[in-house]
C-alpha cells in the first residue's frame, strides 16, 4: 500500500485527535489504541507505513535522504524549526533559507539573537518552504501533497508566499475537515502507487538479505550461462526495477514502464532454461509463463504493451519467486500487499476451475484450428504444439494475439499448467498447493476465468 510522510508538530499534544481525524478511516484505527506521546506514536504509525516528523529540519532531512520511502505528504504550515536535540546541528538548507528570506546574519555580533528572530519568522511559513523543496527542487507531484493545518490565522501569510512566487496556491484544509480523511482513503490504495511501493519494498528487502545470503539468488542454478550469473547480477536487477516505475506517470507512460518492467524481469529466461528440469508443478507453471513473456517481448515490439497494475503484480510475484528463494510456508509482507492489487479473493472450487479451464481450452483449440492454414502455424511442428501453452506460443508467433489477449493467455497458461496434465489438458489438480500458489490463484481467478471468448474473437482473419 502507499506510504505517507506526515509533517506535524502537535503544539498542543493532540496526538490521538489529529491522528484519528486524518488516518482513522483509511487505516481502520481504534482511537483508544492511538498512543498519547510522540515517540510511541511514531512507532505505531511507522508500522502502517506512515512516517511522522515534527520539525522543519527533520522534514528537510527526511526529504533529502528518504524521499523514495513515501508516496504522499500531509503537511502542516506552522512548524517548529528545530527540536531541542538539534540546536547544534543546523542544516545547510535552513541556514540558506534564513539568510535569503528572514534577514539572518551569520556573521553578526549578535548571531544567536539574529538566528532566533529569523527562526521565529520562518515558523509560520515553514510548510511553504517544505512544499517548495518537494515540488520545485525534487520534482515531487504537487497533487500528492495535502496542506493540513489548524492555524487559520497563518493562511493569509502562506498564500502571500505562493502569490509572491507566482505559484498557484494549493488547497489548505483544517485537520478536522472530513475531506482530509477522504483524501487519505482515496490515495492509500491507488493501484499504481501501491504497486510501485511494493516493488521498491521487495527489492530493498531482498537486497538486504543478499548481503549475508547470496545463495538466495536462484538464477545461477537455473540458467547455465558463460560467464555464470552471480550476486552482482542480482544487485543490478534489484537496483534497476524500482527505477522503471517513476513516481508520477500518466497512463501512456505507465504502459511503457510496465512493459519494460516485465521485459527486465524475464530477460534471462531464454533458451538456456529447460522447463523439464524444475521439480514441482508450481515451478514448471511459473517458469513457463516467464519464458513465454520473455519470448513475447523479445520478438514483438508491441507485446505486453497494455498491461495493468494487476498484470504487472502477477508477473512480478512469479518472477520474484523464481529468481529468489522466499518462504514456502508463508507469504512475504510485500507479496500479501501485492496480491491485493491482482484482484479480489475468490475461494477456489474444483468445479468452477475445471469449467474455466475447459472453456479456455475449447476457445484456444477453435482459434488454433481455424488458423492452421496460416504459414507460421502450419510450419510450427513438434510435440509442444499439442499442448495448451504450445498453441498459445504458436498463435503469438503468427501475430494472432493482441497485447490484451497475450496477458490473458499467459494467466491461463499458468492455470493450465497447474491444474491439468497431458495433451488433452485433463483436469488433474495437485494434492497440495503452497501458500503462495493458493493465494495467487484465488486472487487471479476472477480476471483469468472471465469467458475467454470475450477476449478471443470467434474467427480471426488469416
Amino acid at each position: 500500500m502507499s506510504a505517507f510522510l506526515w509533517v506535524e508538530d502537535f503544539e498542543n499534544g493532540q496526538y490521538q485527535e489529529f491522528t484519528n481525524n486524518i488516518f482513522g478511516r483509511a487505516f481502520g484505527l481504534n482511537v483508544s489504541e492511538i498512543p498519547h506521546n510522540e515517540n510511541s506514536l511514531r512507532r505505531y504509525l511507522e508500522d502502517r507505513d506512515i512516517y511522522l516528523v515534527s520539525t522543519f529540519s527533520e522534514a528537510d532531512y527526511f526529504i533529502e535522504n528518504r524521499l523514495a520511502d513515501i508516496d504522499f505528504v500531509i503537511l502542516d504550515i506552522d512548524l517548529k524549526v528545530l527540536d531541542e536535540y538539534s540546536e547544534d546541528t543546523r542544516p545547510t538548507t535552513l541556514t540558506s533559507i534564513l539568510s535569503n528570506w528572514y534577514n539572518y546574519k551569520a556573521d553578526d555580533l549578535v548571531e544567536e539573537k539574529s538566528f532566533t528572530e529569523a527562526c521565529d519568522k520562518l515558523k509560520p511559513e515553514a510548510g511553504y518552504h517544505i512544499w517548495k523543496n518537494l515540488v520545485m527542487r525534487r520534482g515531487f507531484p504537487r497533487d500528492r501533497i495535502l496542506f493540513c493545518s489548524n492555524h487559520a490565522g497563518y493562511l493569509e501569510s502562506i498564500n502571500k508566499s505562493f502569490h509572491g512566487a507566482k505559484i498557484e496556491s494549493p488547497d489548505i484544509y483544517e485537520k478536522r475537515d472530513s475531506k482530509v480523511g477522504e483524501w487519505v482513503c482515496n490515495n492509500r490504495s491507488v493501484a499504481y502507487t501501491a504497486l510501485r511501493r511494493e516493488v521498491i519494498t521487495a527489492c530493498r528487502e531482498v537486497a538486504a538479505r543478499l548481503i549475508s545470503q547470496p545463495s538466495i539468488f536462484r538464477l545461477p542454478n537455473t540458467i547455465m550461462r558463460d560467464p555464470p550469473l552471480d550476486a552482482n547480477n542480482a544487485n543490478i536487477l534489484l537496483d534497476t526495477l524500482p527505477l522503471l516505475l517513476p513516481p508520477d506517470a500518466g497512463l501512456s507512460h505507465q504502459r511503457v514502464a510496465f512493459r519494460l518492467l516485465a521485459r527486465t524481469l524475464a530477460q534471462d529466461w531464454d533458451k538456456h532454461v529447460n522447463i523439464k528440469e524444475f521439480e514441482s508443478t508450481s515451478e514448471k507453471s511459473m517458469a513457463t509463463v516467464i519464458k513465454a513473456a520473455r519470448n513475447f517481448t523479445s520478438h514483438d515490439g508491441d507485446a505486453l504493451s497494455q498491461l495493468s497494475e494487476a498484470d504487472v503484480a502477477f508477473l512480478f510475484l512469479i518472477c520474484f519467486r523464481m529468481t529468489f528463494t522466499l518462504s514456502f510456508a508463508d507469504l512475504e509482507k510485500f507479496e500479501t500487499n501485492m496480491m491485493e492489487i491482482i484482484g479480489p479473493k475468490v475461494k477456489l472450487s474444483d468445479q468452477n476451475l475445471q469449467n474455466c479451464l475447459n472453456s479456455s481450452i475449447q476457445n484456444i483449440n477453435d482459434l488454433f484450428n481455424k488458423l492452421r492454414g496460416h504459414e507460421k502455424i502450419h510450419n510450427n511442428t513438434g510435440d509442444a504444439i499439442e499442448y495448451f501453452d504450445g498453441k498459445v506460443n504458436a498463435l503469438q508467433e503468427a501475430g494472432k494475439l493482441s497485447p490484451t489477449e497475450q496477458m490473458k493467455c499467459l494467466k491461463l497458461v499458468f492455470l493450465q499448467r497447474m491444474f491439468t496434465s497431458g495433451k488433452s489438458s485433463r483436469f488433474d489438480p495437485p494434492k497440495r498447493l503452497s501458500k503462495f500458489v493458493e493465494c495467487l490463484c484465488e486472487r487471479m481467478y476472477e480476471s483469468s476465468c472471465a469467458p475467454l471468448e470475450q477476449v478471443l474473437p470467434a474467427v480471426r482473419a488469416t
